[in-house]
């Protein structure tokens, strides 16, 4: 009964239940409890016949195999169903000695232990046996000067203090003599009581013999402290979701604004683009380019791996030994029952140590090949995404090592000319890249107000004709509107300014006010210069080709000096404009020491002000007979390992902002891969400092070896790391930090941390300050950028992961279950962040994956490695202990290391290669009419050279995120992006989130009905061919209102831009030639300026 309580739940309710029926049915009947014992024994055995086959705590003999467990002594009647199995817990022994009693022969206890009979306990000793009644309590003698013997002695203090003094407690309730429990002691008294007589050091004696922690009171002072501050800032909360609500038409537009940012459909003819449905399947449609459609098939392969390889592990143990799946989680919380565990836990797994070393081996060669081709086939998958589509990259080159030229020069028409002179008419303009860094925040006020201008006369008759209620609201005096709250509004009136009367009047009138005129604007542009590189754009992708072989062949040369020119690999949308301007090595070197240090101190901050207080703790505890640290120290542990994870995200972030990088994708890359090394950095000194708490936590207890030495006389750490208690200990330690600490806590939290918190928060400041401009209220309730970080958070659990198999069986499917389905949480978090939480991103790049197929090495690495280290010393192999085996075990992590990496630079670009794309005749116009974000409207010095140095009317607009619709169209110059504004999401709407999951779910099981279940998983990656789009003509839009009324708004467009628009699907019929799965256009993709979009929308 004991051992399937141990291993099975439901069993546990059933013992538990026919345990109180006997109970009750003793008064009545003597023979009832026999009946319902033996009833539960029939149950039980049912449900679980292989836990009760025999028992997991019946060890090994010598030289016998692991199917040959078998009890080396036996004892009769009901003793026999206790030595089947084990108990959950020392606490309950009371209660199971019920199974111990005779009822025919007075209610004495059966057992075969004598009183003052010495006994050393093996592997075949059951941990469950209790003494005598005349002698209740389990002694060690120490002074025998053999390992593990103990004797059945009275409970008085002077028979508990006469086997071992230090162990004086007599303890009827657990059946042990026992130290002292009383945290922080180092001598306890002898007197018999939970007393100490001597504290450990940074604890005083009390007058009650306790110990109290001498800085006791100024943890409680830090309490009070973090406290307080929680209490401000929810109290801050609270009184801004009680203000008046003053400003509700800036939140309104900017509610709007936020839900016209996020990822949406193609654009149609007749309605505004929807928001993708929520069951969207990631790993095929192309929603933000090739690198999310690859981070999500990575994230899944995980999932599959981590499922595999607990299903394999369960199969083997279902085939040898099913003590595979409980070695090393057995429980042990005395002496007694630990030198029983020991022994059995050594024995079972030296004996069972071939198959282990068969199964890493088998799955290390399986993972490897596994990774190899999961890299093929992401590979393949972006190559198949980019043959298949056509964006403006397709039809760029990038050049670079161009002469300084000032701003008063007409930068952009001499480059084309020149370019054109070698290359033919085959250019359609030139973005060239300008040194603005200095000038960035009056340029983007300019692009601002120019794109503020577009909407002002929509937002002036928007106000106009708002209800009654809201403009009072608007209008209401500042006294009125003030609340009771007024220190925190002192101290918001430094941030926001103060709510004037003026300022609530001013909520009206959107435009931002702006002091420079035009020729302030022009004398900007011509102080600015160039470079060094630009982006020159050809009317086809086979032009751009044809171009490129062409300079390769005879050169290209601009005023004296030899351009280089190159295919651009990258999108508009994801150049930072104002960090393309040459770097010196000195300010290289600057800015890499700046990032290593700021990252060495915040793993300082985090080891010495969070993780080293939390170490001092769990050092100091006394951990005798089975003492643990509380559901408070846990939840601390989590606390620790979620914010020192938070604390790497955050800095390293921001550390790849600041280093500079002109594309989005290499910043990726160098956040990805700095977040790896200060998390696996953080994980090897949590591991260190693990073992050695595990090790001081065992040399507390006495702990002993297999052969009966003492743990703090094993010397070298490979010594003591192979010992089966370490190990015990140690594997215990790593499923505690990996699951839920690193695995799913703080992917949990992230939503609420990232999305839902500052959301309502931005959303209380807005509708609660009138001098919020609607402008201003658009960049405080945009959404926080997308990036690939989910890689590194991955990568770090698989790693972890992979360092279960150098510990006992138990834990591997464990922590592979808890690994597959903590990574299913995060997909599906991630599923719904990526489709209704994130603005519009693009990631067109192959580099961050293999990066990360390149770190697969790592856990393929460590697993070879822990094949070598279980190999070592098993039977037909070679024994090598202390430093010796630890290089082996290197050597061999970075062989693999080596063989991986070569693999993926030289085997998979062989096997894999990039092939034609479908669209090389293609016009640019076709493109541009379908993606906003050209080479031209994401740089910001070249909207503005458009309007105050060249004159264009239309000038080329900047493009931003949710405002794509004001692009005006200029076939003159190419611009000819024209759409309307895009659906709106009702954030009033309580049923939305239900209602958008219905229609998904609708929507999903009408296409597996249709072309079957196994097409929504296995078809390749799903893109949106430019020929599935319908157009509107180039007629410029009639007015300004018309062409940015909201389709939210009205119903169906206006009748002359509807005519326009079929007049011009008319003239530019195209082919339906496309690719299969490719259905509709990509959505747009963000504008970035400066270091990152994050830094200048939001807060």
């Amino acid at each position: 009964l004991a051992q399937a309580l141990d291993g099975n739940p439901s069993a546990a309710t059933l013992i538990v239940a026919f345990e109180a029926a006997g109970t009750y049915l003793r008064c009545r009947s003597p023979a009832m409890p026999r009946i319902v014992g033996l009833l539960a024994f029939l149950v039980l055995a049912a449900a679980a016949p292989r836990s009760l086959r025999r028992s997991a705590h019946h060890g090994l003999r010598p030289g016998e195999g692991a199917a040959s467990i078998n009890r080396t002594e036996t004892v009769s009647g009901a003793q026999n169903l206790v030595e089947a199995g084990r108990k959950p817990k020392i606490k309950a022994s009371r209660t199971w000695e019920k199974l111990l009693w005779d009822g025919d022969s007075g209610g004495h206890r059966v057992t075969r232990l004598k009183c003052g009979v010495t006994e050393q306990v093996h592997s075949a000793s059951n941990k469950w046996e209790v003494c005598p009644e005349e002698c209740p309590l389990f002694a060690e003698h120490v002074d025998d000067g053999i390992h593990c013997d103990f004797r059945c002695v009275p409970a008085t203090v002077e028979a508990c203090t006469e086997m071992n003094p230090k162990e004086p407690i007599p303890d009827d309730y657990l059946g042990y003599c026992r130290t002292c429990m009383v945290h922080g002691c180092k001598t306890c008294a002898t007197d018999g009581t939970d007393t100490c007589s001597e504290c450990s050091h940074g604890y005083y004696l009390n007058e009650n013999g306790r110990c109290r922690n001498e800085f006791f009171w100024v943890g409680v002072a830090i309490f009070l402290f973090c406290l307080l501050l929680v209490g401000i800032v929810v109290t801050w909360v609270v009184s801004l979701a009680r203000r008046p609500i003053t400003n509700q038409d800036a939140l309104n537009q900017a509610l709007d604004h936020r839900s016209r940012s996020k990822l949406r459909m193609p654009r149609s003819m007749t309605q505004g683009r929807p928001l993708w449905p929520i069951l969207t399947n990631l790993m095929r449609k192309s929603v933000a380019g090739p690198g999310i459609v690859l981070d999500f098939n990575f994230q899944f392969a995980i999932i599959a791996w981590a499922s595999l390889m607990a299903i394999s592990w369960q199969i083997l143990a279902s085939s040898v030994d099913s003590e595979l799946l409980s070695l090393g989680t057995h429980r042990a919380e005395s002496k007694r029952q630990n030198c029983i565990v020991v022994a059995f836990g050594y024995e079972a797994q030296k004996a069972l140590m071939p198959y282990k070393v068969y199964f890493l081996f088998v799955a290390y060669a399986g993972s490897f090949l596994l990774a190899i081709l999961f890299s093929m086939r992401q590979r393949r998958i972006f190559f198949d995404i980019d043959e298949k589509t056509s964006t403006h990259k397709d039809f760029c080159a990038r050049i670079w090592n161009l002469p300084t030229m000032d701003g008063t020069e007409l930068v952009e028409q001499e480059i084309k000319r020149a370019v054109a002179d070698v290359v033919g008419d085959t250019v359609i303009g030139v973005s060239v890249c300008w040194d603005f860094a200095e000038q960035a925040d009056v340029i983007q006020s300019a692009l601002e107000k120019n794109l503020s201008e577009v909407e002002a006369k929509e937002i002036r008759a928007r106000n106009i004709s708002l209800p009654r209620e809201s403009t009072e609201a608007l209008q209401m005096p500042v006294e009125q509107a003030r609340s009771d709250w007024w220190v925190f509004e002192k101290l918001e009136g430094l941030v926001f300014g103060s709510d004037t009367k003026e300022a609530l009047d001013d909520a009206i009138v959107d435009e931002p006010k702006d002091t420079m005129k035009p020729e302030d604007y022009t004398k900007v542009c011509h102080d600015l210069k160039t470079s060094g590189q630009a982006f020159v754009v050809f009317q086809s992708e086979s032009s751009r080709n044809a171009a490129l072989e062409k300079v390769a062949e005879v050169g290209l040369t601009f005023r004296d000096t030899k351009i280089e020119m190159e295919e651009a690999v990258f999108e508009p949308a994801s150049v930072n404009w104002a960090n393309c301007v040459p770097m010196t090595f000195r300010r290289k070197v600057k800015l890499i020491a700046g990032g290593v240090s700021s990252l060495v101190s915040a793993m300082g901050i985090w080891v010495f002000c969070f993780y080293a207080p939390y170490a001092y703790f769990i050092m100091s505890f006394n951990y005798s007979y089975g003492q643990e640290p509380g559901m408070i120290a846990n939840l601390a542990f989590t606390v620790v390992v979620v914010m020192g994870n938070g604390l790497m995200y955050y800095v390293c972030s921001e550390i790849s902002d600041r280093v500079g990088f002109q594309v989005v994708d290499n910043r990726e890359v160098c956040y990805m891969l700095l977040y790896s090394f200060a998390c696996m950095t953080n994980v090897l000194l949590d591991m260190v400092v693990t073992y050695y708490m595990a090790y001081w936590m065992m040399v507390g207890v006495d702990m002993r070896t297999y052969h009966g030495t003492p743990l703090a006389e094993v010397d070298t750490f490979t010594e003591r790391f192979e010992t089966y208690a370490m190990q015990r200990a140690l594997g215990q330690n790593l499923m505690a930090y990996s699951f839920p600490s690193t695995f799913l806590v703080p992917f949990v939290i992230e939503p609420f941390v990232t999305i839902f918190l500052p959301f309502k928060l931005m959303s209380y400041i807005v509708r609660s300050h009138g001098n919020i401009k609607p402008y201003d209220a658009e960049k405080f309730m945009t959404p926080l950028p997308m990036d690939l970080s989910r890689y590194a958070d991955v990568m770090l659990n698989v790693m972890l992961a992979a360092l279960v198999f150098y510990f006992p069986g138990g834990f591997t499917h464990r922590m592979f279950w808890a690994l597959a389905f903590s990574h299913l949480v995060i997909y599906i978090c991630d599923q719904y962040k990526v489709l209704r939480c994130i603005p519009s991103c693009y990631f067109a790049s192959l580099d961050v994956d293999w990066w990360a197929q390149w770190m697969l090495s790592i856990p393929c690495a460590l697993m070879l490695a822990s094949t070598v280290f279980k190999m070592n010393c098993m039977e037909g192999h070679d024994c090598v202990g202390g430093y010796y085996l630890i290089v082996r075990c290197s050597m061999v992590f970075v062989a693999h290391m080596v063989l991986h990496t070569w693999v993926l630079v030289t085997w998979v670009p062989t096997w894999v290669k990039q092939a034609t794309a479908l669209h090389e005749q293609m016009p640019y116009k076709k493109c541009a009419r379908m993606h906003a974000m050209s080479w031209f409207a994401t740089n910001p010095v070249h909207c503005l050279r458009s309007q105050y140095i060249y004159g264009h009317s239309p000038p080329c607009d900047f493009c931003l995120i949710g405002k794509e619709h004001l692009l005006r169209v200029n076939p003159k110059e190419n611009f000819w992006f024209k759409d309307t504004e895009a659906e709106v999401e009702d954030y009033t709407s309580a049923n939305s989130f239900t209602q958008s999951i219905r229609k998904s779910w609708a929507g999903m099981t009408e296409e597996v009905r249709e072309k079957g279940m196994m097409h929504w998983f296995t078809m390749p990656a799903e893109t949106h061919s430019i020929h599935d789009v319908k157009f509107y003509d180039d007629t410029p839009p009639v007015s300004p209102g018309k062409a940015h009324r909201s389709l939210s708004r009205s119903s169906s467009e206006p009748p002359s831009m509807r005519q326009a628009g079929q007049q011009g699907q008319q003239e530019e019929t195209l082919s339906r030639s496309s690719s299969p799965g490719s259905e509709r256009g990509r959505p747009d993709t963000p504008g970035r300026m400066g270091r990152d979009r994050r830094h200048h929308t939001g807060v």
